[in-house]
């Protein structure tokens, strides 16, 4: 028979699924964004048909920076069995966040929380609005699995690991949250510092049942910061500020997520690095070293309390890798970041909920609490419904942000709205003059208008400030095309390719072989630029000029056939003149 409080804790989290299911209802129908979503996803051609050979390319690969080819691997299934559906990217993530929330309420069982409280505790993580970006974002699915991994892994050792010198099951887990996202190089940090805390192990007992897993964490570790590096993503914030106020970034990064977590307002999709007005910063980062002595007082206050202490280790340790200690990216901190050091934040509320007596206050607690966190989720799911919304909310909490205008410049100019987009781009410009994406932006934009000149200004501006600007040097080289200087031109596609190989810049070399009679290289680029996208029309056109007047004209019209198919106008012209 099932006891009272049993049937009480299953109704519970019964409710809490259903709310969440409420609050992220409307997100599963959002659309991908031009947020990270092109790269990872929707242009990336190495997700789409997987083969052995791509499973390869995935795991030897980085994107955007980032190392996460298990991740990867599970966009590509996505994109195997569904198509490129984003309905299924935006389910399969709040599918896989429910689970997470399962996992953790049973995490908190087996650290012997009241049921009560670990009910509320699951609430707050699978309701809270700060979850939104990791939830319904696309590109930060990976947020979502390297996580399930983590808690499985967290799970399997405090069940498993902790009685036996090595677990198997722990590692093999550990090891695909690592391949899901590097922030899992923590993980081993963690459960020493759980050894030292929660089952009174000596230290030097401890270092040893970790070392495998360091050894893992040193060398993904290498691997991300090297990638990191040569995707331009690390900032020496040495050259805008000086160390007093890298200290205050620092604190104010330290502070602002249990703030936040607390209190979550004025969200936003991202959080610039702070301006200087009269040489000062926003009062805010004046305060956080008091914020952060005051919660250094409160935790030493009760270091004595396993779950405070533990929580507190846990925050630390999962946050640290994105507390600008090695600045990271153009945002100074991320809603998605606290998806898991947030554990560590609930794990402090513990000792305060499990002082109250009455056994009707936290179940009604949750039910409103759970209720007020799904309302406030699910507005926030509505920002990221589009491009559009997603900036204009941005712009709306921070209208001093160049990422915001230029990206609203990228929407503008992708229906054809060139006045606003120019206009955009310029106003990215002005906020940050040495922020080079505008720039080839803009450029491309005024080439669109037939402004030579000026978009010539903007590409050798944006090469000049990030010389492996892949974008920029493959939009400069169009540019040479169209006044026919080939050489030049091909010396920018030939850095482009080296720097990003992309189908659009290897048929654009393609095309200036076969302007200067070298169809056997054309025809190689455009064998290449047709594994890559399989839809790309213009290739099998190129490709089928190159065929029909060197190899055999049958072959050259097969390749019409199929550029006409997927709309080219220019074949099915070719068609009609050449294979009748």
């Amino acid at each position: 028979m099932i006891s009272p409080t049993k049937k009480t804790t299953t109704a519970l989290l019964i409710a809490i699924s259903i709310l969440a299911i409420a609050a992220y209802f409307s997100s599963f129908t959002n659309g991908f964004t031009h947020f990270d979503d092109q790269v990872q996803i929707t242009e990336n051609t190495d997700i789409i048909q997987l083969n052995w050979q791509k499973i390869k390319t995935i795991f030897s690969s980085t994107y955007v920076g980032m190392y996460q080819p298990v991740s990867t691997l599970f966009y590509g299934l996505l994109v195997g069995f569904f198509g490129m559906n984003p309905e299924v990217f935006h389910g399969f993530s709040f599918l896989l966040h429910l689970i997470n929330g399962w996992i953790l309420f049973s995490i908190f069982k087996q650290m012997n929380v009241k049921e009560s409280v670990a009910v509320l505790l699951t609430a707050i993580f699978v309701l809270h609005p700060m979850q939104v970006e990791s939830v319904s974002w696309a590109s930060a699915t990976s947020n979502v699995i390297f996580t399930f991994f983590y808690l499985g892994a967290f799970w399997n050792f405090i069940q498993y690991g902790r009685n036996k010198p090595f677990s198997t099951g722990t590692f093999v887990l550990f090891i695909l949250a690592c391949l899901s996202k590097a922030t899992a190089v923590s993980f081993p940090v963690v459960i020493f510092f759980y050894l030292l805390i929660w089952e009174k192990e000596n230290w030097l007992k401890s270092i040893k049942i970790i070392s495998p897993y360091l050894l893992i964490s040193l060398v993904i570790g290498i691997i991300t910061i090297i990638s990191r590096e040569s995707a331009e993503h690390l900032t020496d914030l040495s050259l805008s500020y000086t160390a007093l106020e890298r200290i205050l970034i620092f604190c104010y990064t330290l502070i602002f997520y249990p703030i936040q977590f607390i209190l979550p307002l004025n969200l936003s999709p991202f959080y610039s690095f702070p301006s200087k007005i009269n040489d000062s910063f926003p009062i805010i980062y004046y305060i956080a070293p008091v914020f952060v002595l005051l919660f250094s007082v409160l935790i030493y206050r009760f270091r004595k309390n396993q779950f405070v202490l533990f929580g507190t280790a846990f925050y630390l340790i999962t946050i640290a890798p994105v507390l600008q200690l090695i600045p990271v990216g153009s945002q100074i901190v991320t809603d998605r970041y606290i998806y898991l050091s947030g554990i560590g934040l609930l794990l402090i509320l513990i000792p305060i909920l499990s002082a109250i007596k009455s056994q009707k206050v936290i179940p009604i607690g949750t039910l409103f609490i759970a209720m007020g966190l799904a309302f406030y989720s699910y507005n926030r799911t509505q920002v990221w419904e589009s491009d559009a919304t997603i900036w204009a909310d941005v712009i709306e909490k921070d209208e001093n942000v160049a990422q915001a205008w230029n990206n609203k410049g990228i929407l503008a100019e992708s229906i054809g709205n060139f006045a606003d987009a120019e206009r955009f781009y310029s106003r990215a410009i002005q906020l940050n003059p040495r922020y080079a994406d505008p720039y080839s932006n803009r450029g491309n934009v005024y080439a669109k208008q037939g402004k030579s000149q000026a978009a010539l200004n903007d590409f050798n501006q944006a090469i000049a400030l990030k010389p492996n600007h892949a974008d920029a040097l493959f939009n400069r080289a169009n540019g040479f095309i169209k006044v026919g200087d080939y050489n030049t031109a091909l010396e920018d596609l030939n850095a482009s390719l080296t720097i990003q190989p992309k189908a659009d810049a290897l048929t654009n070399r393609a095309l200036i072989y076969i302007q200067t009679r070298k169809m056997e290289l054309a025809i190689n680029d455009l064998n290449q630029a047709i594994a890559m996208n399989p839809r790309k029309a213009q290739a099998y056109y190129l490709r089928g000029i190159c065929k029909y007047q060197t190899i055999d004209s049958r072959a050259g019209c097969e390749d019409f056939q199929i550029a006409a198919n997927l709309g080219d106008e220019a074949s099915k012209q070719a068609l009609e003149q050449y294979c009748r």
